[in-house]
């Protein structure tokens, strides 16, 4: 197909997105006028000539922007006033790199709940406006109000061709999407020893005697050893500093305003301890990395107390080991939680899921986002990571069978 050539005729450029409010991510919804809502309701009405395609009446489709002219994107001369070029070559490497593709991707949704309208516009990559026809009631997302009649009556415009053709042959816009839709906005999984092949960064760091330390503990996890019979603010402070000095390096001794345990431990007590983490609440009192990583002091039945390292994103994994070989050197009982989801990671037997836009690599959960390659070697791998995966089927879009097509 010829350059900028497109499933249907479209009148929208990326430029058109990229002038919306934002230019991104939009802070919240947006309240078009009176225009833009009349605007809005026609969308609406063309997307409900296919089927649905999710609850609240949802109706969905991928259609195409042409990327256009770099004086489309941004002026020259005003991006070289601003300093951010110094000549016509980093202008154009500069947009190149911000729109890579001569044909953009974006979602279109409409759905309905109740009397509030919805339509999402979405670059499927993290990029995405909302556009409301009504306040949301409870005031929890403001919505912004302006002029956008420009962008909807040329999203109308492409929505409406689109919608007609798909109407009258949806197995050939099927399959042009499954040919066309760009990796980076699509779904899909790969083997964890696969990901390690192609980026062998992604591989945990943890030396072999690490490695044997995991395997201790889950061989204990049968025959556990004795725990604390009695937990007290100095035991925790004890156990805390040396887990805490595993993850930060070596260090002299915390002060209190350092130490999450206070220093004065007069009358300390099983009951003085559970006072103090009355005080601090659960949530963080336990941190070791705020909000990531946590010496949890845990009760068995049987009364005694054992520590547990608790994390959950695996960007943390070695800074747990480092702690709980701290703690178990420093002699207190001592266990990492998800343990059987680490070894599935270190075997690399697991799956990773591919996801577009940001993801968060959880224990059991792992995620990753195709990354934009930025020069021969990224770009390498990422065309190794696209042929390694599993990519799930794209929903099909075809005509609502109980409207008319017309």
């Amino acid at each position: 197909m010829g350059k900028n050539r497109t499933f249907c005729r479209t009148s929208l450029r990326v430029a058109d997105f990229r002038r919306l409010p934002g230019g991104g991510r939009s802070a919240g919804p947006i309240l078009p006028d009176a225009e833009g809502l009349a605007l809005m309701y026609d969308i609406q009405e063309q997307l409900r000539r296919l089927a649905p395609s999710g609850g609240d009446d949802r109706r969905s489709l991928w259609l195409e922007a042409l990327r256009g002219e770099p004086g489309e994107w941004a002026d020259y001369q005003t991006l070289l006033d601003d300093g951010e070029v110094s000549d016509e070559d980093d202008y154009l490497a500069l947009w190149q790199m911000e729109c890579p593709d001569e044909i953009a991707w974006y979602e279109v949704s409409v759905s309905c709940f109740r009397d509030r309208h919805f339509l999402l516009v979405s670059d499927g990559e993290g990029a995405e406006w909302m556009f409301v026809n009504r306040e949301d009631p409870e005031g929890s997302f403001p919505s912004m109000r302006c002029d956008v009649s420009g962008f909807l009556r040329a999203l109308k415009d492409s929505v409406s061709r689109l919608v007609g053709r798909i109407c009258r042959d949806p197995a050939a816009y099927n399959r042009y999407l499954e040919r066309r839709l760009s990796h980076f906005k699509r779904y899909g999984s790969i083997l964890r020893r696969d990901l390690f092949r192609i980026l062998p960064e992604s591989r945990p760091a943890l030396a072999a005697e690490d490695v044997a330390f995991l395997s201790r503990l889950a061989q204990e996890a049968e025959n556990p050893p004795e725990g604390i019979p009695v937990m007290t603010l100095a035991l925790y402070r004890d156990a805390w500093e040396a887990a805490m000095a595993a993850v930060t390096g070596p260090s002299p001794h915390l002060s209190d305003e350092q130490c999450l345990v206070p220093g004065s431990l007069q009358q300390d007590s099983e009951v003085a301890f559970q006072a103090w983490m009355d005080r601090q609440g659960r949530d963080h009192c336990f941190d070791l990395i705020y909000a990531r990583l946590s010496l949890m002091p845990v009760r068995g039945e049987d009364g005694c107390w054992t520590f547990v390292l608790v994390f959950s994103f695996e960007d943390y994994l070695q800074e747990a080991v480092y702690a709980a070989r701290a703690v178990a050197a420093a002699g207190y009982p001592v266990r990492i939680h998800g343990l059987d989801a680490i070894f599935d990671l270190l075997s690399g037997e697991d799956r990773v899921e591919i996801r577009p836009g940001w993801t968060r690599s959880c224990l059991g959960m792992p995620e990753i986002s195709l990354q934009r390659p930025f020069d021969a070697d990224s770009e390498a791998a990422v065309r190794a990571l696209i042929a390694a995966a599993d990519w799930y089927p794209l929903p099909e879009v075809g005509p609502d069978p109980f409207r008319s097509p017309h």
